[in-house]
């Protein structure tokens, strides 16, 4: 494997990138060979051909009617080995997910690879559903956006339910998995790296440096964006005070949050919450 993971966020995709949907969405015969993550949940269904693709140190022989589907906290990529591939990819935010489905995926993808092998009758079914998908996102007609929305939540029911096979992430990558997940959820707490490396069983030196060598970033640099990644949507889709959306960020003061905001992202919070036309 090549020890450099890339990271990869859906909103700044140049290409194949759907902004009113807030969706990528790309037919591929060439997939990256790069060890990547990405900030969003990815399909890959294997449309013909064969490859070796490895996640989280998993190796496997994908062929034609595999089904992935990626978390936000899987490393992944395909190897050398690549004949006759074609493979769609879909990348989405958690937010389109249904609820139900959400709730499945947090009890088992965290520490597991999600991964399906269809049988031939729901292999057609889901290249019925990429094929309308891809008619709908292309055309852009009026309801497309839910339409799309609701194909991607159709055809994760089927990764589901269809033969879901199962395989622990190995190596390193499961201690950061189970980091992320643990930042993710308890980012409104006062965590340290020390909190974090005991959560997962590792050594503070040894946890810090795993995570900055997968993640590129530090710990304290990648726990600042997940806090302020919420403090965003509630900016957005919230009326709570800035005071408010402080402290359910996890961060202690107001200048704190001020300060570290606008160095993320060149505005304070209550400019932001201005600019998206919403009164503070």
């Amino acid at each position: 494997m090549i020890d450099e993971e890339l990271r990869y966020e859906l909103n700044k995709m140049k290409y194949n990138y759907y902004k009113e949907a807030g969706i990528f969405f790309l037919r591929n015969n060439a997939p990256t060979k790069n060890p990547h993550w990405h900030d969003c949940y990815e399909i890959e269904y294997i449309v013909s051909g064969r490859a070796t693709e490895r996640i989280n140190d998993c190796e496997y022989e994908a062929i034609s009617g595999d089904i992935f589907l990626l978390t936000p906290n899987d490393f992944h990529q395909f190897a050398d080995y690549m004949e006759n591939i074609t493979i769609v990819t879909i990348m989405f935010p958690e937010e389109i997910i249904w609820e139900q489905l959400l709730s499945k995926l947090e009890t088992k993808a965290f520490n597991m690879n999600v991964f399906a092998r269809l049988e031939e009758d729901e292999s057609e079914k889901v290249k019925a559903l990429v094929s309308v998908f891809e008619k709908e996102i292309q055309q852009k007609k009026s309801g497309y956006v839910q339409n799309v929305h609701s194909i991607i939540n159709i055809i994760v029911s089927i990764i589901l339910r269809e033969r879901f096979k199962e395989n622990n992430a190995g190596g390193q990558y499961t201690s950061v998995k189970r980091a992320i997940d643990y930042i993710k959820k308890n980012f409104q707490k006062p965590l340290t790296l020390v909190d974090v490396a005991k959560e997962v069983n590792l050594e503070p030196n040894y946890f810090s440096s795993i995570f900055s060598k997968k993640l590129k970033t530090t710990f304290k640099s990648f726990l600042n964006e997940v806090r302020l990644n919420n403090a965003v949507k509630e900016l957005k889709n919230s009326e709570k005070s800035i005071l408010d959306i402080c402290y359910s960020s996890g961060y202690g003061s107001i200048s704190n949050f001020n300060r570290m905001f606008k160095k993320r992202y060149g505005m304070s919070p209550r400019e932001y919450r201005q600019k998206q036309g919403i009164k503070t």
